[in-house]
């Protein structure tokens, strides 16, 4: 076996931190990564507040939220708008902030060519019998940010039919989508009130957004998938028969062109084509990016109403000529946390292979792809004690790169450590390579573009960092 080495991407413009090096064990079978020199994207991040949202522009710009409080609950929580340009160039830290009795959402972000628009949520009087929910925006460039739009207000109580959780455990939930696709940003929510719950949607073309328009009933977990040719899905689930102890829960989608905005909804039972009471998870809907084959993965539990044992297993659906083809298994057993992406012909999911259904139990990391639409293969266990949310996705010469933090034990404890592996379509991976040596505190997360490759991980200094990529 070779040694170990290091291997520094040339011309990436960094911060170098002193004593920050990426090491990497042993010699890939394929490709073999070369990550550049770690630079800071925020710091002073609170300690294990989960995953920070971050998003990657065609143009190679990095955007991401740093929370203010690593506890989601806590009122008067919000978050830090950064970015950082491929030549360097910064964002002066944005600071969203919420008033003392409200408690802001981690943003959803997309970003586009020099701009990315930053939507969420802030719920007022969290811990009341009624409040205020508002979904927000705002369109940031290297230069500064824009003033914050509020789309859409209103209270909330309850006497609210069939009320869902916001992230706080406390009245309803909007968890908005948004996606930049021919010139145009596209936002989805969830908006619930007393008389007319339903699922929203409007559009910007670099400015503020327009009017909203439904897409009729939906109520949980809206996300804007994959998509060319100026195309685009939203998909959503439908939580009302769940609720209602039906033990199934549809899932709804609608196709979005520019010239006719989106379609009338379509829907099919997760479980179609899969024997047994089933439903799908209430948590886990994920779906391709923006500007990649359309596909959609979720979770899929059994609604054990025989008292037997539980079946968890995780269901693929793909782009069809009318939406998306019948539901397929892709993994059959326990899962949680997924991750999805596609490009040049493979689709690659990456989960925990989970003891439990709980969605950050974390366990076995696991990566599974399918390529030119065959079915999925063996799925390849790259940690056996991963920390949960892995991160999946696919550069456009098909290689598939994935991230995750290894749970490993030392004499001072557990201690969470970023790591990253590649693979050629349908290859072996790569052995993995470590961000480090200090530790990270979460799973980091992968970016690729046409072009390029970005891992952003957060670091035991509490200092959000990012790193350039190539194979």
């Amino acid at each position: 076996m070779r040694p170990n080495r290091l291997v520094a991407a040339a011309g990436v413009a960094a911060v170098v931190w002193l004593g920050l090096v990426v090491v990497q064990s042993g010699v890939a079978a394929g490709p073999v990564l070369s990550v550049g020199a770690p630079f800071a994207l925020g710091s002073g991040v609170p300690a294990g507040f989960g995953v920070a949202p971050s998003a990657l522009g065609p143009d190679g710009t990095i955007w991401a939220a740093v929370p203010t409080s690593d506890d989601d609950r806590v009122e008067g929580r919000g978050f830090v708008i950064v970015a950082r340009a491929v030549d360097g160039q910064k964002l002066a830290p944005v600071i969203v902030s919420a008033s003392a009795d409200s408690i802001a959402s981690s943003p959803a972000i997309s970003a586009s060519v020099g701009a990315a628009t930053f939507v969420w949520e802030t719920q007022r009087d969290a811990y009341g019998s009624s409040g205020v929910v508002a979904v927000t925006a705002r369109r940031c460039t290297l230069a500064g940010c824009t003033p914050v739009q509020t789309l859409a207000s209103w209270r909330w109580g309850n006497d609210n039919e069939n009320p869902t959780p916001f992230p706080t455990g406390v009245g309803p939930a909007a968890e908005p989508a948004v996606a930049s696709v021919a010139g145009r940003t596209v936002v989805v929510f969830w908006r619930e009130s007393v008389r007319d719950p339903q699922m929203v949607w409007a559009q910007s073309r670099g400015g503020s957004f327009g009017s909203l328009h439904s897409l009729g009933a939906g109520s949980l977990e809206p996300i804007l998938v994959g998509g060319s040719g100026g195309r685009l899905f939203a998909v959503w689930l439908d939580a009302d028969a769940y609720f209602d102890e039906a033990y199934v829960v549809p899932v709804h989608w609608a196709r979005w062109s520019p010239s006719t905005g989106f379609t009338r909804p379509r829907s099919f039972i997760g479980g179609e084509g899969v024997p047994g009471n089933e439903f799908v998870s209430l948590t886990g809907l994920v779906g391709t990016p923006v500007g990649s084959t359309p596909a959609i993965a979720w979770v899929q539990e059994d609604a054990n109403t025989g008292g037997g044992p539980h079946v968890n297993r995780i269901m693929v659906a793909r782009q069809s000529v009318n939406g998306f083809a019948k539901p397929v298994v892709a993994y059959n057993k326990v899962a949680s946390a997924l991750s999805l992406a596609s490009g040049d012909g493979v689709l690659a999911l990456a989960f925990n292979a989970s003891s439990g259904i709980e969605v950050d139990s974390g366990g076995p990391m696991m990566v599974q792809t399918s390529i030119h639409g065959a079915p999925f293969g063996r799925a390849v266990e790259l940690d056996s004690n991963a920390a949960p949310f892995p991160s999946v996705s696919v550069t456009t010469d098909g290689h598939v790169l994935a991230g995750w933090g290894s749970l490993q034990f030392q004499p001072s404890g557990e201690v969470i450590f970023a790591e990253l592996a590649i693979a050629p379509a349908g290859g072996a991976f790569s052995p993995p390579t470590t961000l480090g040596p200090q530790a990270g505190v979460e799973s980091p997360t992968v970016h690729t573009n046409d072009a390029q490759a970005f891992a952003v991980w957060q670091s035991s200094t509490r200092d959000l960092l990012g790193a350039q990529v190539t194979p």
